[in-house]
């Protein structure tokens, strides 16, 4: 009886494991070696610093571009996705529903966010129309951020997401999504020193 209970908390465990898989299928802390695993076998390629663009298994339709920051020692501390091109108007239309679809897929895992939808204040970029150009020309910002502060239900091994809009032009523009993992600023830190040590 007793052996029974063990085997079944045990699959209870890895039942409750499997549930809080990380983003993409890639946890905080893994190793060079580590992602590359769940990434099929396939080599990170380096962009630059701990930047690497990689391939995971578990890929999202919304998304076609991946970067892993991941240092020597820390691991894997912080990771961005990005939307293949999305063509609007210049109202920005098809951009903020595209945004808000994806923003409501994150609200059903991670609960209550933080949005912000705002020109900054003096723009010329005013009018309805003018939304992809406030955008462009950074004055106007679109994006939501689930963490402590919003009051967002995140597991330990992530401090923040951060979901927002951005444009190439007043037609095209694209959404991102970035998550921040515990290690974040020994990572940073870690990083800086390096980078400082050459100087």
């Amino acid at each position: 009886m007793n052996k029974k209970r063990i085997i079944y908390c045990a699959l209870c465990f890895i039942c409750i494991s499997c549930s809080f898989a990380g983003p993409f299928g890639l946890e905080m802390g893994m190793s060079l070696a580590q992602v590359k695993e769940s990434c099929g076998g396939r080599d990170p390629v380096p962009v630059a610093d701990d930047r690497y663009q990689i391939v995971p298994q578990k890929v999202h339709p919304s998304f076609v571009v991946y970067i892993a920051w991941i240092n020597k020692t820390e691991g894997l501390y912080y990771l961005k996705a990005i939307s293949e091109a999305v063509t609007t108007s210049s109202y920005g239309i098809e951009l903020k529903n595209e945004f808000t679809r994806i923003k409501d897929s994150l609200d059903k895992n991670y609960g209550q966010d933080s949005t912000i939808d705002a020109l900054l204040p003096g723009s010329i970029w005013n009018d309805a129309g003018d939304w992809m150009s406030g955008l462009v020309h950074k004055e106007r910002y679109l994006f939501t951020t689930w963490n402590k502060d919003s009051g967002a239900t995140l597991p330990d091994s992530i401090t923040a997401i951060l979901l927002q809009a951005s444009a190439d032009d007043t037609s095209t523009g694209s959404i991102q999504l970035e998550y921040e993992f515990a290690n974040n600023s020994k990572a940073e830190e870690r990083l800086k020193n390096v980078q400082d040590s050459v100087l």
